[in-house]
């Protein structure tokens, strides 16, 4: 099973101004992490009964350990455009990162660590 950090999800910018911070604002704020987090990610789903592989893009949640618990199907929408462009913009995000499979990679510990607790 794969572990992922927050800092393995992280944007460019949200590198760049975690770099900026000092050894003690890092420091608080590794102290304010969620107890889970979810982002994007490519997902590699089970084989069909032809064999074929199927990707899918889906919201992967994670435990306080930085395992995979669980996904579901992602969604582009919102209020305005800015909010629907974020979105392709973590879907597109979701491409630069390892492919996850959904039957190995993923520990379904959903009521232990990944209670919805953002």
């Amino acid at each position: 099973m794969t572990t992922w950090t927050l800092q393995d999800l992280t944007t460019p910018e949200e590198d760049e101004a975690w770099a900026r911070m000092s050894e003690a604002q890092q420091q608080q704020e590794e102290q304010k992490q969620p107890r889970s987090f979810w982002n994007l990610r490519i997902v590699r789903m089970p084989r069909d009964q032809w064999g074929g592989e199927w990707l899918e893009i889906q919201e992967v949640y994670y435990n306080r350990q930085g395992q995979p618990c669980g996904y579901c199907n992602s969604f582009v929408g919102g209020e305005n455009m800015d909010e629907i462009k974020e979105q392709l913009k973590r879907h597109e995000q979701a491409l630069a990162l390892p492919i996850l499979d959904s039957e190995t990679d993923f520990n379904n510990q959903w009521e232990d660590d990944c209670a919805g607790e953002y």
